[in-house]
């Protein structure tokens, strides 16, 4: 279908074809961004509103009416009204241009609490109906010939969103034969509607999967917007979308709570007094029915009466009102508390911090002199006042991340769904574990370090989909290793990834690896430490519960404080990584089965259930050599030796293809990030694997020793750096001792620094040491015989 367009408005269609026009997600407010992967348009779509633009970003996938979108589109000149009443011309960005059958369209995308403010404020917003109209931008936009408007996020079901993402991923499995669809329409045609639940058992269905792909492509229909596929029991299904009509379902639901939309829940404490009040207006009742007589028994008469008139039923009408009882007003005299507020305002977010003992302090002195005719309030109605505030005074004291924790807890309708099905959403997070492990044994010691764990959870089943353990900070290789172990274990990768903003995974090489593996990449929010619990929470449980129990741990920070030096946790640990490795495996294992205090099930068990029902659930890939070269770690260019090979790190790396390079200058090399042994070195446009001499070896251990003896020849050099010194030190020692007659030369006489985890910053002493060797005059030893 093709469109007549004004050359402008071609140029503006194919600029915005060609990039986004700024980076998403540097506003100055908190977002989620997203890299999501759209299956229409074959490319990553970055979006920066997790119920906004991605939930509208969905839709226009599912929708076949649409030929295409492309996400902010460049600047256009437009003049607002400003409050003055005078005009300013500004530079509008907006969020979509969509391409319909009908013509191409360019859309913006708002909550509807802020277009609610703009329409009171400004002139150039204004509301027809359900809808909202930007006259500017409409104003702007008419001069490139197109049409703007404006998506209020409310008019995007959440529900509908989470059911489109559904559909959209079971399109990745087979189509249904004809002899299914067949007879799941017969079925249809049949009863007329179904739930999904009962059709697939007519059909003697488990997985639900194929059905969901006839409903991707609308051979068979629902109210997307009304029910969720993840729950099959109350999901109607027919065959003939005119079914789909308001009074026809509700004529098939059954239990139907709050059918006409209107109950929130809210009642009156003046209807529904307290159970315990209520025991004694029975009581009351009671009495009064045994023909109590007396001022009480007139009152509660005349009570009785009165809440007759307005509705009240005689056992509520004769409840004592206690919640109306007592003076709140406060006793002290207004320019007292005012005068506290103010020094609490005043000083509490101030650059000194001072804590509210110390405040507390400095507002008694304070007050003396302002109001000598009053005594100061007490502490604690000072501290009561200081909690009043304190919220309101975090963005001061803290900074941008006190603020968003002191936040208040956003309206439940406007959250985005949680996930409801397995590899729907997982988290990953890296967390430097309270142990110390022994990786090096050398110069009659053993070195210590705290290793790295990454986690990767999923969201719905709080499952540990992955993890890994490294010695060196999280870095693109964690992000590559809990990729391929999460693929190997489970065959599949969660479809939507959250992460935050550490530079591992704001690389490019993390955001190549997952748009080749067709995983969304999501970015929760800077500064806000209430997302990101789930693999936090396993972090704290693993912390608490197993680590706290094991030797050589650093749990109780104050504790190590005030030990000594030989009960310090680098001295008592005597844990290897491949103990660590099996100790997280089974921990792993009993949460598995551990069902919390909100649960439903155990993980292992809703990880079971969810993908039997859908099996189409996450990303499935074939780990193959094509996944392993894109999961290898890019580590530049190195020179090629023709009788040595590749020099990476302390190994040589050999394929006899390298021979082909030979003359031709450096090589195009990626690391795997498993096998240290291992690297792969791009000849002739293709990938080979190249080798060191310890590779046959290493291929004959088990793969959790692989694992391990990666991670040592990986991460381990700050750890041989300092065996290393170390052995320099007994080295110069031993030349000395020599150089001054002493024949014993034994370990024993020698000075051995305590076990380290951490290479020192410089090492003057050595330096010394071998400047007091050079400079020496060595005796000549005279030897009889050998």
């Amino acid at each position: 279908m093709s469109h007549d367009l004004p050359p402008v408005a071609a140029d503006y269609l194919r600029s915005a074809s060609r990039g986004l026009s700024r980076n998403v997600g540097t506003s100055g407010y908190a977002s989620i961004k997203t890299e999501y992967q759209s299956p229409k348009m074959g490319t990553a779509v970055n979006t920066e509103s997790r119920t906004g633009e991605l939930a509208f970003a969905v839709h226009l996938d599912h929708d076949p009416d649409v030929i295409g979108f492309y996400e902010q589109p460049p600047a256009v000149d437009c003049h607002r009204v400003l409050k003055s009443g005078t005009s300013r011309l500004i530079a509008y960005r907006p969020d979509f241009i969509v391409l319909h059958k009908e013509g191409p369209c360019v859309v913006q995308i708002k909550p509807e609490d802020k277009l609610k403010k703009l329409a009171e404020k400004s002139p150039d917003w204004i509301i027809e109906g359900d809808n909202y109209r930007d006259l500017a931008a409409e104003r702007g936009l008419s001069t490139l010939g197109l049409p703007h408007k404006v998506v209020c996020i409310s008019q995007l079901s959440k529900l509908r969103t989470a059911n489109i993402a559904l559909l959209l991923q079971s399109l990745d499995e087979p189509c249904p034969d004809a002899a299914l669809t067949d007879s799941c329409l017969s079925h249809l045609r049949e009863a007329g509607m179904m739930s999904l639940a009962s059709l697939a058992k007519s059909l003697g269905l488990v997985d639900l999967s194929p059905l969901l792909v006839l409903l991707a492509k609308r051979q068979i229909f629902t109210e997307l917007s009304r029910f969720s596929l993840t729950q099959p029991d109350a999901c109607f299904i027919t065959a003939d979308p005119s079914l789909l009509h308001e009074a026809v379902l509700h004529e098939w639901e059954q239990m139907a709570r709050d059918p006409a939309g209107d109950l929130e829940g809210h009642a009156c404490r003046k209807g529904l007094p307290l159970a315990r009040h209520l025991k004694l207006g029975l009581a009351n009742l009671e009495a009064l029915g045994n023909g109590a007589r007396g001022r009480s028994a007139r009152r509660w008469r005349q009570r009785v009466l009165e809440g007759e008139a307005i509705g009240l039923s005689p056992v509520v009408a004769v409840t004592p009102k206690y919640h109306l009882s007592g003076n709140r007003n406060p006793k002290r005299p207004e320019i007292v508390l005012a005068f506290a507020e103010d020094v609490i305002r005043t000083h509490w977010p101030s650059d000194n911090r001072p804590t509210p003992s110390a405040l507390y302090r400095l507002y008694k002195t304070a007050a003396e002199d302002f109001h000598p005719h009053y005594k100061h309030i007490s502490k604690p109605a000072f501290c009561r006042i200081l909690d009043l505030v304190r919220d309101a005074l975090a963005l001061g004291r803290g900074g941008k991340r006190a603020a968003n924790a002191a936040q208040e807890a956003t309206d439940v309708h406007e959250r985005a769904l949680l996930p409801s099905r397995p590899f729907e959403l997982a988290t990953c997070d890296h967390y430097l574990t309270d142990l110390y492990c022994e990786v090096l044994d050398a110069n009659g010691m053993t070195y210590a370090m705290q290793p790295w764990l990454t986690v990767l959870r999923d969201c719905y089943t709080k499952s540990i989909l992955a993890f890994w353990i490294t010695l060196k900070p999280p870095s693109r290789r964690n992000c590559a290793l809990i990729i391929r172990q999460c693929l190997r274990l489970h065959g599949r990768l969660p479809e939507t990834i959250i992460v935050d903003h550490g530079a591992e995974f704001e690389s490019v090489y993390f955001s190549s690896l997952l748009a080749h593996c067709r995983v969304n990449l999501m970015f929760r929010p800077s500064g806000h430490p209430r997302f990101g619990s789930e693999a936090e929470r396993f972090f704290g449980q693993f912390k608490d519960l197993w680590l706290s129990l094991r030797p050589g741990n650093k749990v109780s920070v104050k504790e190590i404080r005030s030990v000594s030096g030989s009960h310090r946790p680098e001295k008592l640990a005597c844990l290897s990584l491949l103990d660590l490795w099996d100790d997280l495996l089974t921990f792993n294992q009993w949460l598995d089965s551990y069902a919390t205090e909100s649960s439903l099930a155990s993980p292992s068990v809703l990880m079971q259930r969810g993908l039997g029902s859908f099996a189409c659930s996450g990303r499935k890939l074939p780990y193959d050599d094509t996944f392993i070269i894109a999961s290898a770690v890019d580590d530049g260019k190195y020179a090629l030796d023709r009788q040595r090979g590749l020099h990476i790190g302390a190994f040589h790396y050999w394929n006899p293809k390298l021979s082909l390079l030979v003359g031709r200058g450096s090589v195009n090399v990626r690391i795997d990030p498993e096998d240290p042994y291992r690297v792969y070195a791009l000849v002739e446009g293709s990938w080979i694997t190249c080798l060191a001499s310890r590779s046959p070896t290493y291929m004959t251990q088990t793969h959790l020793k692989q694992a391990v003896e990666g991670v040592l020849v990986h991460d381990g050099g700050k750890a041989r750096d300092a065996a290393k010194n170390d052995a320099d030190r007994n080295l110069v020692r031993a030349i000395l001792s020599r150089q001054s007659g002493n024949g014993d030369t034994s370990s024993a006489n020698m000075t051995s620094p305590p076990p380290s985890h951490a290479v020192p910053a410089a090492n003057t002493e050595l330096e010394e040491l071998f400047s007091a060797a050079a400079s020496s005059q060595l005796e000549r030893l005279e030897t009889h015989q050998w």
